[in-house]
């Protein structure tokens, strides 16, 4: 069995077994606690460039 098609299988009994818009909802907060994540990572990355260069 190909790790794509399980997956697939994995997220359609996923998306069966739970409502949609709870699916939705929590895709949306993953996708908010990513970009939440990152942005705190390029600040810190930022703020240690500036006291580099201070």
């Amino acid at each position: 069995m190909h790790f794509g098609q399980f997956s697939k299988s994995i997220r359609n009994g996923f998306r069966l077994n739970t409502k949609y818009s709870e699916n939705l909802f929590s895709e949306y907060f993953l996708y908010i606690l990513l970009s939440f994540i990152l942005s705190l990572y390029i600040l810190n990355t930022r703020f240690s460039f500036y006291k580099i260069s201070l």
